[in-house]
């Protein structure tokens, strides 16, 4: 009797014990725990139209507003918040806790300005943390590694895999810092710690213009300064029109927002069903670099499909529109994709124009990656670096980027050394379009001017975009 006393003793012990160590490990748990915390911080804003507006993870091309960069961080600051705040206008890097700042430290170098590493303007949060992370464009590993919004990193001195450090003008990118201060902002730093980045926006120079809109046949148009806002002529700009004009551009944002384009995206077969260019080989793994440029340069149906699918085609859509939505592209709209093709896209010229502007300024290395001007010097050679880009208005100087749709490949003319230009799918004919987007670029008075062109609804909307391009350019001499 006493022996199985002993063991009911001994039982009810052994379970007490069990009980206080769960009550013990969820207690302090959190307080342990040295990568994963959640940081449920909400942010919200007032809309010009007076409604409360959640301030969400992403590139906010407002953050570059100083009043408004300044009120997103009181609001962190009166919530008592952990955060880190990068101001690459002031070069200083500074981690809150508790609204407070404990560690204020330098910015050595911030990404080059038209790379995949430049930080724009945004909320982000880190994503892991990583003693070293080697890249494999540059060759070189990045101590102190913290990882945000696919592409952009805050790292220490970049170094060969012989302990060489990179050479002080070298341009890899993201947020550098001396080894000394990242390895006190990587002790600081936990997984899902929002970070805040701010670089002040350019000021727009006083311009303005005196013009008379030439005759058009298309239903819907605009030139307008990138620069100043400017629009030159317009007619029409806020029909919502049936396109797919903007959705292979929006798709190569989106990737690029959310995936390191090192990133390998194993091809299945789903992915090139329905699509007939041959390019993509089943199992094959390729990079997001590598894909972006048939996808870009010639519209790729198949370079579509493969990057969507790596996301599944539904939530890949719905980042996108998302997208859209944060750049106030209130009337675009993004369908079904199948086979590559999008069906039942809308938008405006009014609402590529805030996305031209978009690419411009935060972006514009995607306008790049659309000409047949390469530079690999840090990328590397693309896989598919014999793919040229396509569009009508080939060969002209003072256009830059340059893409045509999927649908578009009987499009006539010669691989564009510069210009952007994307087309309806679904009206796609030889030698033109009835959609089209040009962006250029027109040296007036000591400064580039950045002037895009939409032509929407059109009888022949190379004729009217070249129509527009020969008028404004007379405004430039």
């Amino acid at each position: 009797m006493h022996a199985l006393a002993d063991k009911h003793v001994q039982l009810w012990l052994v379970i007490g014990l069990l009980f206080c160590g769960a009550v013990v490990g969820l207690t302090v748990a959190p307080f342990l725990s040295t990568n994963e915390v959640v940081y449920d911080y909400t942010v919200e804003l007032e809309a010009p139209d007076g409604t409360q507006v959640e301030l969400q993870h992403g590139i906010w091309p407002e953050l570059s507003n100083v009043d408004f960069f300044n009120e997103v961080r009181d609001q962190f600051i009166r919530q008592r918040s952990h955060f880190v705040e990068a101001n690459l206008t002031e070069m200083e890097l500074r981690v809150y806790r508790e609204g407070a700042v404990v560690l204020s430290v330098p910015i050595k170098s911030k990404g080059r300005e038209g790379s995949w590493w430049e930080t724009p303007a945004g909320l982000y949060s880190a994503q892991a943390k990583e003693d070293e992370h080697f890249s494999s464009f540059g060759r070189v590993y990045l101590p102190y590694s913290i990882p945000f919004q696919g592409n952009f990193f805050i790292h220490g001195w970049p170094y060969y895999s012989d302990g060489t450090p990179v050479a002080e003008g070298y341009s890899g990118g993201c947020i550098r810092l001396e080894d000394e201060y990242a390895s006190q902002v990587f002790e600081q730093v936990k997984v899902g710690m929002p970070i805040l980045v701010f670089e002040e926006a350019r000021e727009q120079a006083t311009f303005s213009y005196t013009l008379e809109a030439p005759e058009l046949t298309a239903a819907s148009y605009l030139a307008a300064d990138l620069d100043n806002n400017f629009l030159l002529v317009a007619s029409d700009n806020t029909r919502v029109s049936d396109t797919d004009l903007v959705a292979r551009l929006m798709a190569a944002v989106v990737a690029s927002e959310y995936l390191n384009i090192e990133k390998q995206i194993i091809v299945t077969k789903r992915m090139v069903d329905g699509t007939h260019e041959g390019r993509l080989t089943v199992g094959s793994a390729y990079r997001l670099y590598d894909l972006l440029y048939p996808m870009l340069r010639e519209g790729s149906m198949e370079a579509t499909q493969a990057v969507a699918g790596h996301f599944g085609t539904r939530r890949f859509q719905e980042l996108m529109e998302t997208k859209a939505a944060s750049l106030g592209m209130n009337n675009t709209t993004f369908g079904r994709l199948e086979g590559g093709v999008w069906h039942g896209n809308t938008t405006t010229a009014e609402d590529v124009f805030l996305f031209m502007k978009y690419l411009v300024s935060n972006r514009p290395f995607i306008l790049t990656l659309s000409t047949n001007v390469s530079d690999i010097r840090v990328y590397g050679e693309p896989v598919f670096s014999n793919v040229s880009a396509r569009h009508p208005l080939a060969g002209e100087a003072y256009y830059r980027g340059g893409a045509l749709d999927g649908n578009s490949y009987a499009a006539s003319g010669n691989a564009a050394a510069v210009a952007l230009v994307f087309a309806s799918s679904s009206r796609a004919m030889v030698g033109g379009t009835d959609d089209l987007i040009t962006l250029t670029e027109f040296p007036f008075d000591g400064s580039n001017r950045s002037v895009v062109f939409v032509t929407f609804d059109s009888k022949s909307a190379e004729q009217d975009t070249r129509d527009m391009i020969s008028f404004v350019k007379k405004m430039f001499r």
